[in-house]
């Protein structure tokens, strides 16, 4: 079963963080998310001492599949965006500052340029033109099934965090894992095989020709870590002994999942090497009342993703690498 931890913030918790947040929109310049992100992260060390030992030992020890700090700024009520902000002018709210210092103590946020054009800050909004496109974030009414955030890349991210700013529809995201007590051997050894496509969804704008096989179970084989995409998987393309193990590994999905069910100001942290997450099917509220998640992506370590980014400062990775000269 997927270990979560919940973290109920104290009043003098609260107004530490919220002051912070306060002091950074007021001193720091921004000119873009870069700056943005980087100008705030430089103060993620000034958050209470409480938070930081949870989210320190998160990252170390890989004690939880997820950790979600409840009630943040439950007072910046915002309306949904009707379209991706991110593709508009770029606005910062105090959640994004939040977001920031978050995930400042167990990395840094990075985006792929493939994907909504390299934005640090997308937003998780049903949108009627996605409605019938299975394999989309945005779309509803098909189960957006379990996978690993961006799983099919080299530089998939390590954490994923989500801020809720609504969630009227009542709509879970349901998180698993892979149970290391009761992992079939025979199947794990399969699993571990480099032999399955793990491919992007309908957001990810690369070729079919970008993806290779891979294997779905990964380091340490007493404790792996996962990548997987079901919603972009055929098992009917797979002969007999990789489909039953891919039919165990979908069935041990399904025992371990846990539903979370986001409100209005939680901010949840999944650790992306762990463990896997889905969104069901839902009936959307269209319009300034729409579910509304912010994404942002971390990484352990931005620079083994160098030669894929124009500069050391940047944090947008490029599909191919750059070619830089003297």
């Amino acid at each position: 079963m997927s270990r979560i931890l919940e973290i109920k913030l104290t009043p003098g918790e609260r107004k530490q963080i919220n002051g912070l947040i306060d002091w950074a929109v007021n001193e720091f310049q921004y000119e873009d998310e870069n700056s943005f992100y980087s100008s705030v992260r430089s103060i993620s060390y000034d958050l209470p001492k409480r938070l930081k030992l949870i989210f320190h030992e998160f990252k170390h020890l890989e004690n939880y599949n997820a950790i979600i700090v409840r009630n943040n700024l439950a007072e910046e009520i915002l309306e949904t965006p009707q379209d991706y902000r991110e593709f508009h002018h770029v606005n910062f709210y105090k959640s994004d500052v939040l977001q920031a210092l978050y995930a400042g103590l167990v990395g840094d946020v990075f985006s792929f340029r493939f994907q909504r054009d390299g934005h640090m800050y997308n937003s998780i909004i049903p949108l009627k033109k996605f409605e019938k496109i299975k394999k989309h974030s945005s779309g509803s009414k098909y189960d957006f099934d379990f996978h690993t955030e961006d799983a099919f890349h080299q530089f998939r991210p390590d954490y994923l965090s989500l801020y809720c700013h609504r969630n009227d529809e009542k709509v879970p995201t349901t998180i698993s894992c892979i149970e290391t007590a009761n992992l079939n051997s025979k199947y794990a050894s399969l699993l571990f095989e480099p032999l399955y496509f793990i491919e992007g969804n309908a957001q990810h704008e690369v070729s079919a020709d970008f993806y290779t096989k891979q294997p779905i179970l990964f380091g340490d084989i007493r404790s792996p870590y996962i990548k997987v995409n079901l919603n972009a998987l055929n098992i009917s393309n797979y002969q007999k002994n990789t489909q039953d193990a891919l039919k165990y590994l979908i069935s041990m999905l399904k025992q371990n999942s846990t539903d979370v069910m986001l409100e209005t100001g939680d901010c949840i942290f999944i650790d992306n090497l762990r463990t896997v997450h889905r969104r069901r099917k839902f009936i959307p509220i269209y319009g300034s009342n729409a579910r509304w998640l912010t994404r942002v992506i971390v990484t352990n370590d931005l620079r083994k993703s160098v030669d894929y980014r124009v500069s050391s400062q940047s944090k947008i990775i490029e599909l191919t690498p750059i070619l830089k000269h003297l």
